[in-house]
């Protein structure tokens, strides 16, 4: 197994700018671009303009996935292993199955959360990489948005399983209190039933009083 320590996120992956530019990753911009761009973004805070942006590509990416600039989100981007070259970046159409021409392509961050980012934290290049390397097809097809499934779930929340514990400690409390009261319940009926045949029995079996002997 090859190591990849001490390489760089662009030696790692192989990403690349086919069409021209050089890649960029802004870890540390207000904007964290990453992908390709035909100016240095760091100059413009981390900023590159639409007529300067360009499609990345990589060689072998199956890390998480990360966001694109506002208004967008993580629904935009894409890692398209089945395309030729290989598509990592932000589009408004699904640039899997019907490419992204550069009136779709937008700007790619980084997401805020380091853990994720990580990938492209780990030995970053000091400013560009650039390379022409068009990237062969390979087995996956990996994508947020437009109906392409990705394999980036990690990134979902896990609150589902704490949120069910929750409710069945609640459920199993309200029924032990149910049952109790139930109880206590059948507890008070018996015992006024008890009463009540004690009080009868008492009426019925009370001696009876002398009759008068001038009754005779």
């Amino acid at each position: 197994m090859a190591s990849f320590e001490g390489q760089s996120p662009e030696d790692r992956y192989g990403l690349s700018c086919p069409s021209g530019g050089s890649f960029y990753i802004c870890a540390t911009s207000r904007i964290r671009f990453l992908g390709c761009c035909g100016i240095d973004p760091y100059s413009k805070g981390g900023e590159c303009p639409a007529d300067a942006l360009y499609p990345a590509s990589y060689v072998n990416y199956s890390g998480l996935h990360q966001s694109c600039v506002t208004p967008y989100d993580e629904s935009e981007w894409y890692t398209c292993d089945f395309t030729a070259p290989k598509f990592m970046g932000c589009c408004t159409r699904n640039p899997c199955s019907e490419g992204c021409p550069n009136a779709n392509l937008i700007p790619a961050q980084l997401v805020d959360d380091d853990s994720i980012a990580a990938p492209f934290l780990s030995q970053p290049s000091s400013n560009t990489s650039t390379s022409t390397m068009p990237g062969t097809p390979s087995q996956t097809e990996t994508g947020v948005g437009e109906g392409v499934p990705s394999s980036d779930t990690a990134k979902e929340p896990s609150h589902t399983s704490t949120s069910r514990s929750t409710w069945l400690i609640v459920g199993l409390s309200m029924m032990g209190i149910i049952v109790f009261l139930v109880l206590v319940g059948r507890m008070i009926w018996w015992k006024k039933r008890e009463n009540i045949w004690e009080f009868h029995n008492q009426k019925r079996h009370r001696p009876s009083s002398p009759r008068n002997e001038n009754d005779n």
